[in-house]
């Protein structure tokens, strides 16, 4: 059979498909359809690429593929956002799953990851809702827990082939049951159990998860049937913190928490109605929230990687929070929880071991809630120990900054110190309910930095010992005595400054038969020493065991040095009596510890050396801030030897061997900060040279005298009788002095730091001192001195304040503050004085008298406490029963026109020196401040006054004190000065603003930001003018008493007469106006205003409100000038209720001016004013009126309104066949005579008038006749106290009738009409009348015929 063999052309390819004949069926042939390749070809060559319709093509698709894509990509994405909203845990009641669920299959090529996939199936087909439950899906079946309904599921087998420890049952049920035994079984049970929160077991409901933060926190391990199984729980997620609070706005954060890692989610919920605000992932939780409610605040987080938690507040923003959750915060460095109100400490050791900071300030530890115990209510250790201590061994630091300020009350008993060694600052300060009060201030570890006692009441601060003084009397052991006779006993005094000893021999004694080293030994429990304070090896502020070591030569005391128990050996080798030298104070750190271990005492100074501590501010420690402010009490500082005083030690102090003699302080040299604002009983310590002090307040000293007993009472409990060195009032003052006695020392010179000193109340003693050395000083203020003089006032040379008073701080100082509290009574100084006159109270040492040799005491003779003694001592005050200063002026540099020390402040801006009562000479300028004060207070001095003293030679010299029109400013003060006071002086001249701030008179500037001017009680003639321009700012002037020139001051009303000048335009703020004198009946000086008769001189004060003019020389005319300018400024803008005061002007009666009338007429009285004038005063003064001026000072008449006439009735009357009334016809009879014949001429009237007003004086009765006219019928000015009746006729005849019956037309026209009207009118003072009263009578024509 033959093959038959097709041949295909176009695979020929190494031919180049030359044998191709037919190209497209080649292509064909390939698989290729030419037809496609065409289309290809077109869409290649498209520059735009493939549209839709080519698209269409080339798929070869009858299908919209693109509708289809757009379907398929839009179901996708359905997909994703239910598989995300399905995810957790949440069942609802009408759907079949968690969430809306997937409906059919999803096909997951790739990973995918969510907290909990489940699936459906109908093997769980609800019965009855045709619901299917979910099923979790896990890699492992055994391991997969799942939820149905309520209950929860394992998704295996699970044996339990071990009984458990049995179930108890509950009382309910109980019932039939009568042995225990019974109500236990031993059955295995696996169940969800109980959950701890707060502290409280309880069954915890399964509530669905919200926040992203509820993630397990802990793993737990189970053994079950021998394998080890590990689980995942969450614990204290959510932290839940409950209060009453209210929300603070979108502004202000009600809790902040930060974390190691992440944020933390909150819930807060309202407690009365469940409403709640959820806040995702923020380290601040803000609350709009405003109503005060109680509230849960969640916090959602793991508490272990929580690091800093501030749930704080103050007394308005208080959250009031009962509780701190009970957990674990592994990383807690930082609690904020002040003004909340948990009244137990938590236990912080135990579940916040890092915690480094706690503020707990304002919450009610003191209060022991039922079942707690006393010790964890009160500052004892077991207290403390609650807090994370630190421990150097383990490099940890513990609490660092504590703040339990207004947390606990009673003793402390705890000890700061030894419980947190890495301490940097304690705030354990009161408040004015709350507070601490112990004998002694709590110690504290050398690292603290700032310790805050405000508030408080501790009597003794530890490292401030008293100075012992020891007498070499006989005791008991012969140890005790150094040989000698009884008279020539020596005297000695021993005190501690921080690591140093130091024995001061005050008398020598005499008479030792035995030369060499003897020793008083102080540690003997027999002696008086033991029994008297000085012990206490465990104590910071006592004289420890040990032996003091005197050098005895030529039979008396050579010297002496203490040796601290602990540092000498009892063996024979070396040293004097078988004991070694005293060691160098290095060594006596190490023998003192030794000797506490050794004696079993307490080894609290382990850290620092036993002996070197000398407590609070010593050198060892690190204290640069100390805060006692408040009203709290600082007692037991005896003298000025005391510690607490820091005297440093003298060189010629015998010290312990080996220490250089040098001057040695007690306190910290980088001491910075005193804050002692209100704390009584305060003296100043001595801080010469130390460099680093920058603060020193001590608002509050105390009285004094009232200290003394105080203070030895307090020393007493804490000493013990024979302890101590009885404080007396020299001592006391001795420390309320800034020069310290008998060193005459400024206590603060060197200070180069020293920036703001705050003595006030402080009743501050001594001299004032230079501010030597003071290079930073920017704050020196002073209240309530009574120092007496200034350390550089001489006899030749007195002054009250130095030329260079400020030398060290000219360019650094802007606050000065310099006020005494004179005319106090001094007796604590005069006792003093009275029972011992061999020194001063200040220290000074007796010396001879300037006269009569009778001995003095610092100058001053014991007679000169008479206060009639005039004791003109060049330099010095007179004692007497009330308190001056030196009374010498401010001293100027070099020549008597030189700068004084006010002069050379540059920076300056409020400057003081008041209520000296003493300061002669001119009043203190600032010519070269750069900026002028804007404060300056120079009041209560006497200022302006010449001071005269005598000299060492017995030459007389007097400073003139100058005129006040040529004080000045530096002119760019006009910028700055807004306060000036300088009441209270002896200022003579004129004030002249023109001329205050242009010093060279080259300017003609205006102080124009000066608001109050106090010149008040001096003795000046007039006001030259109100400046340049004006005072734009001046708003209260007080210059009463002001202008008491020569003739004035000797009380006389008859003195040289001033204009005060025209304020229109000069003062357009000024509201108090005070230009009174108060000495006398017409004393000042003022008798008009400029230009007076304008009435315009107040022109733009639209401000004033009171003006001031009593005791001056204004006459009425004068009066009513000011009035009246006062009605025109109202009227034009000005204020109503404006007061003016014009009592005791001259010539008044009694205070008053006479603007009264005479009651009996309309005559003026003695000079008294118009009844015009009295209105315009009653209008003024009228409260519903449009002026309601207070005017005092006039005695005026009450002048009523015009009286209104009363009302009244008229009848006609006359015989019964001629009576007429109105409207009767009194036409002509025909042919006969006329009506007037027939009624004679006239009609009869009768007028009924009721009773006038009050206040008439005059009633008038008026006609008015038929053609207008009115004549007067009568004046009454008698009778007028009751109703009147009065008669008169209407006459027809005569000249001047009141009808007129021949008128053309009244004797033809019938109805013709005339009135008459009768009118009366009530006249009061100056002829006034109200209202008239009126009534009229119409008559009309009719015709008759007879």
């Amino acid at each position: 059979m033959a093959e038959e063999t097709s041949i295909i052309y176009g695979i020929n390819a190494t031919g180049g498909l030359g044998e191709v004949e037919n190209f497209d069926q080649a292509l064909k042939n390939l698989g290729l359809d030419p037809v496609d390749l065409n289309k290809i070809g077109a869409i290649a060559n498209s520059s735009t690429g493939l549209d839709r319709q080519e698209f269409y093509t080339l798929s070869g698709s009858d299908e919209n593929l693109f509708r289809r894509i757009s379907n398929t990509f839009a179901a996708s994405e359905d997909i994703v956002f239910s598989a995300e909203k399905s995810a957790g845990s949440s069942l609802s009641t009408t759907q079949t799953g968690d969430g809306p669920g997937i409906d059919g299959n999803l096909i997951v090529n790739g990973p995918i990851g969510a907290p909990a996939i489940r699936f459906f199936t109908n093997a769980l087909l609800q019965t009855g809702t045709n619901n299917h439950e979910p099923v979790d899906i896990s890699t492992s079946r055994v391991s997969s827990w799942n939820r149905q309904g309520t209950t929860l599921s394992y998704g295996g087998d699970l044996l339990i082939d071990s009984e458990g420890k049995g179930s108890v049952y509950t009382s309910a049920d109980r019932s039939g049951y009568t042995n225990n035994d019974d109500l236990t079984t031993n059955s295995p049970a696996l169940g969800v159990g109980s959950f701890i929160i707060d502290g409280t077991a309880g069954l915890t409901a399964i509530t669905p998860k919200t926040f992203s933060a509820e993630q397990p926190t802990h793993k737990l391990k189970a053994t079950i049937n021998g394998y080890t199984y590990y689980m995942y729980a969450m614990k204290n997620i959510p932290l839940i913190f409950s209060g009453t609070f209210k929300g603070r706005g979108s502004s202000t954060a009600v809790a902040e928490v930060e974390a190691s890692s992440g944020f933390p989610s909150f819930r807060v919920i309202r407690k009365s109605d469940g409403l709640t605000q959820d806040t995702l992932n923020q380290t601040e939780l803000f609350v709009s929230n405003t109503d005060t409610s109680e509230r849960d605040i969640e916090v959602y987080i793991n508490p272990k990687i929580i690091t800093k938690i501030d749930l704080s507040g103050d007394s308005s923003t208080a959250l009031n929070i009962t509780n701190f959750p009970n957990a674990e915060y592994d990383a807690l460095n930082s609690l904020n929880f002040s003004s909340n109100l948990i009244e137990t400490m938590p236990n912080f050791k135990q579940i916040a071991p890092s915690l480094n900071i706690l503020n707990l300030q304002d919450n009610p530890l003191f209060k022991s809630p039922e079942g707690s115990r006393f010790e964890d209510n009160r500052l004892t250790q077991t207290l403390l120990n609650k807090l994370p201590a630190g421990d150097s061994t383990t490099d940890t630091d513990g609490i660092t900054t504590l703040n339990i300020s207004g947390c606990f009350d009673n003793e402390v008993t705890g000890s700061f110190k030894n419980t947190f060694p890495n301490m940097t600052l304690l705030n354990i300060s009161g408040n004015n309910s709350i507070r601490l009060n112990s004998p002694i201030m709590p110690e504290i570890p050398s690292t603290v930095t700032e310790y805050n006692v405000k508030n408080t009441n501790f009597e003794v601060i530890p490292g401030t010992a008293v100075c012992k003084t020891i007498n070499d009397t006989p005791l008991v052991g012969a140890d005790l005595r150094i040989d000698g006779a009884v008279n020539g006993r020596g005297k000695l005094r021993i005190q501690r400054r921080k690591d140093l000893f130091e024995v001061i021999v005050d008398s020598p004694g005499g008479y030792y038969t035995a030369n060499g080293q003897k020793r008083i030994s102080i540690h003997d429990p027999n002696t008086e020493f033991a029994n008297g304070g000085v012990i206490g090896v465990s104590s910071p502020h006592g004289i420890p065991f040990g032996n003091i070591v005197c050098n005895i030569a030529s039979g008396s005391i050579q010297d002496a040095y203490f040796s601290p128990a602990g540092c000498y050996s009892n063996g024979p080798t070396g040293g004097v009596d078988g004991h070694s030298d005293t060691p160098k104070p290095v060594d006596v750190r190490a023998a003192g510890r030794a000797f506490a271990v050794a004696n079993s005492q307490p080894t609290e100074f382990v850290k620092l050396g036993y002996y070197v501590d000398g407590g609070l501010f010593s050198s060892p420690m690190s204290m640069i801030t100390f805060r006692s402010a408040g009203d709290g009490v600082i007692n037991g500082v005896n003298n000025r030897t005391h510690a607490f005083m820091n005297n440093a030690m003298p060189q010629q102090t015998y010290l312990s061997a080996g220490v250089s003699a040098s001057p040695h302080s007690s306190y910290n040299s980088d001491f910075e900060t005193w804050d002692g604002d209100g704390c009584d009983r305060h003296g100043i310590p001595n801080f010469t040279g130390f460099t680093k002090l920058k603060t020193f307040n001590v608002r509050i000293g105390g009285d004094v005298y009232n200290s003394l007993s105080a203070t030895n009472n307090k020393l007493e409990n804490y000493y013990g009788k024979g302890g101590f060195k009885k404080t007396t009032v020299k001592d006391i003052c001795e420390a309320f002095t800034l020069i310290d006695s008998p060193t005459g020392s400024y206590k603060f010179s060197g200070c180069s730091a020293l920036s703001t000193v705050y003595l006030d109340s402080f009743n501050l003693r001594g001299k004032l001192p230079k501010f030597t050395g003071n290079t930073s000083l920017n704050v020196w203020r002073t209240h309530s001195l009574t120092t007496y003089d200034h350390q550089s006032s001489t006899s030749n040379s007195p002054v009250g304040l130095p030329h260079d008073q400020f030398d060290s701080c000219l360019n650094k100082i802007t606050y000065c503050r310099f006020q005494f509290n004179s005319g106090n009574n001094n007796n604590g100084l005069r006792r003093y004085y009275d029972v011992a006159e061999t020194g001063g109270p200040f220290g000074e040492s007796p010396s001879p008298a300037r006269t009569g040799g009778v001995s003095t005491i610092g100058g001053y003779t014991k007679a000169s406490f008479d206060p009639s003694n005039i004791y003109n001592n060049p330099g010095r005050v007179k004692w007497d029963t009330t308190f001056n200063y030196n009374p010498a002026p401010f001293g100027r540099q070099d020549t008597p026109a030189g700068p004084m020390s006010t002069d050379k402040l540059t920076k300056i801006r409020v400057f003081a020196w008041f209520n000296s009562k003493s300061t002669h000479g001119p009043l203190p300028s600032f010519l070269g401040a750069e900026g002028g004060p804007y404060w300056c207070h120079m009041g209560n001095n006497k200022f302006g006054d010449d001071y005269t003293y005598t000299m060492d030679d017995g030459k007389t010299k007097t400073i003139s004190g100058g005129l006040f029109q040529d004080y000045h400013f530096s002119n760019p003060t006009k910028n700055h000065i807004r306060f000036w006071w300088v009441y209270g002086n002896k200022l003579k001249g004129n004030i002249d603003f023109a001329k205050l701030v242009n010093p060279d008179n080259t300017t003609t500037d205006d102080p124009i930001r000066l608001e109050q001017f106090h010149v008040a009680n001096n003795e000046l003639d007039k006001i030259a003018n109100w400046g340049n321009t004006s005072l734009p700012k001046l708003k209260y002037m007080w210059a009463f008493d002001a202008f008491r020139g020569a003739e004035e001051a000797n009380n006389s009303s008859s003195g040289t007469e001033y204009e005060i000048p025209s304020m229109a335009g000069k003062l357009p703020v000024i509201r108090l106006m005070r230009l009174d004198n108060t000495q006398g009946t017409g004393f000042g000086p003022f008798n008009k205003f400029e230009d007076s008769t304008l009435e315009n001189f107040f022109a733009g004060c639209n401000e004033l409100r009171e003006l001031n003019l009593t005791g001056n020389k204004f006459n009425g005319d004068e009066v009513m000038h000011v009035l009246k300018a006062l009605k025109n400024l109202t009227d034009s803008g000005g204020r109503q209720n404006i007061k003016v005061l014009f009592n005791k002007q001259k010539g008044s009666t009694g205070g008053l001016l006479d603007f009264r009338i005479v009651e009996d007429g309309n005559t003026l009285a003695n000079g008294a004013r118009s009844i015009e004038d009295n209105r315009f005063i009653q209008d003024l003064e009228n409260p519903s009126g449009n002026y309601k001026f207070s005017i005092s000072g006039l005695r005026t008449s009450i002048i009523p309104d015009p009286p209104n006439a009363p009302n009244f009735t008229v009848t006609l009357s006359f015989d019964s066949t001629r009576q007429l009334v109105s409207g009767t016809n009194l036409g002509p009879l025909v042919g006969a005579e006329t009506q007037a014949a027939i009624l004679g001429g006239t009609i009869p009237v009768t007028l009924n008038i009721n009773q006038p007003a009050t206040g008439t004086r005059k009633l008038v009765i008026l006609k008015q006749q038929w053609d207008n006219d009115i004549t007067t019928v009568a004046e009454l000015t008698t009778g007028l106290g009751g109703a009147i009746v009065f008669t008169d006729k209407i006459r027809m005849s005569g000249t001047e009738t009141d009808l007129n019956l021949l008128d053309s037309s009244w004797v033809t026209d019938t109805g013709a009409e005339q009135t008459v009207k009768y009118i009366l009118r009530a006249e009061g003072l100056n002829d006034e009348s109200g209202t008239v009263a009126s009534t009229s009578l119409k008559f009309i024509n009719i015709t008759q015929t007879v």
